[in-house]
């Protein structure tokens, strides 16, 4: 008997940056640095696609770089659902960080096709 359950990843995280970056290494391992050389890249809309989207900061991200979410519009006390209707781009980029400690996130992916 197989049970479908909802597609959704709920983004709602307790990461400091003043605290030591946490990383997934290469290899499944966890990897702590005490700083970062690449840039914050910040979604400023809860759209699938275009400018200012998760899609395309992952797009757009190269390693060491922080993702983080614009908290006037993902604000923490009422999450915004970023609906996904295709599959994300895979991340090629090492050390990527994604973090919405400073806003309520919910990716919702119950519109993609089941496989």
């Amino acid at each position: 008997m197989v049970i479908n359950q909802p597609k959704r990843l709920y983004l709602i995280l307790s990461i400091s940056l003043s605290a030591l970056l946490l990383y997934a290494g290469a290899f499944g391992g966890i990897i702590f640095k005490d700083s970062f050389e690449g840039i914050h890249i910040v979604v400023t809309s809860a759209d699938d696609s275009g400018p200012g989207t998760l899609r395309q900061a992952l797009l757009e991200a190269q390693e060491d770089d922080i993702i983080t979410f614009d908290p006037t519009v993902f604000p923490p006390a009422a999450p915004v659902t970023i609906s996904i209707t295709s599959p994300l781009p895979p991340i090629f980029a090492n050390h990527l960080m994604l973090d919405a400690s400073n806003a309520g996130v919910v990716l919702d992916g119950s519109l993609l096709s089941g496989d």
